[in-house]
């Protein structure tokens, strides 16, 4: 996207003058950028330069101290995880969150159960509306693995899968959901380069077909480069630099405390 797309569109999401301390230490620091409704944007920096922390910030897992943080028009810093969810963002994190005990499709069902519309009476006694919504999940959900090649393992335990095939189903789990806004933290963390390359069709594949907007956190700048539209360069709990591949590759100070000479 270009340059003049980001001076004239209005945000998606804002992130705007963010603080978050834990004790003495300053994990996110005044911290604001914008990203388009479409976009895919880059979010790296060194380890402990306070992207998940970022990622919390926005999923509603931790309140900033101070700041704002607003999705399409609307503030929801502050709001518990499970409404941030119902408004549209889902998320993966840097450690695969399966149930390995369940089954590839119960994964996928449990993630859905944030869209049910009945209430615990309802679920305990099993009536027959709640039957019927069990079903359209099932089917949904059995549906959405059979998209991303996952059907044929939809009966197997979570836990049996190989270590990509269960990054792919954590992915599938966060679109159940239906976001608008998926949040990717090190997605592509204990891949090989031919699951990595997989992995940035991947994404560029379910922005388009499900029209999201994705940030993503990851250490593997070849998928950075490939993927993204934008990028935001944090380090220290502070914006490093943003910008498109290009400028950031090309920042002096981005060159010399990350992405080094070479």
């Amino acid at each position: 996207m270009g340059s003049n797309r980001r001076d004239s569109a209005p945000a998606f999401l804002e992130v705007r003058q963010v603080e978050k301390r834990f004790g003495g230490v300053l994990a996110v620091n005044g911290l604001s950028f914008q990203v388009l409704k479409g976009e895919i944007v880059g979010l790296i920096g060194p380890n402990g330069a306070g992207k998940t922390t970022v990622f919390n910030i926005i999923s509603g897992v931790t309140r900033p101290d101070r700041g704002l943080v607003v999705l399409d028009g609307r503030e929801v810093q502050g709001l518990h995880p499970f409404q941030i969810a119902r408004l549209g963002i889902a998320r993966t994190f840097q450690e695969i969150h399966l149930f390995k005990e369940l089954t590839v499709l119960h994964n996928v069902m449990s993630a859905g159960h944030l869209r049910a519309t009945y209430g615990f009476w309802e679920g305990l006694l099993r009536l027959p509306r709640v039957r019927r919504i069990e079903s359209r999940l099932a089917e949904e959900s059995l549906n959405m693995l059979s998209m991303f090649g996952l059907g044929d393992v939809a009966t197997a335990g979570a836990g049996e899968l190989p270590y990509g095939l269960q990054k792919t189903l954590e992915i599938v789990k966060a679109l159940i959901t239906r976001p608008r806004l998926l949040l990717l933290d090190e997605p592509a963390a204990g891949l090989n380069p031919e699951e990595t390359d997989r992995l940035k069709e991947l994404i560029h594949r379910i922005r388009d077909q499900f029209d999201l907007t994705i940030i993503v956190i990851e250490h593997t700048m070849d998928l950075i480069r490939d993927v993204s539209d934008h990028i935001v360069v944090m380090n220290f709990g502070e914006k490093l630099a943003e910008g498109h591949w290009d400028e950031v590759r090309c920042n002096e100070d981005v060159v010399r405390c990350y992405l080094g000479e070479d």
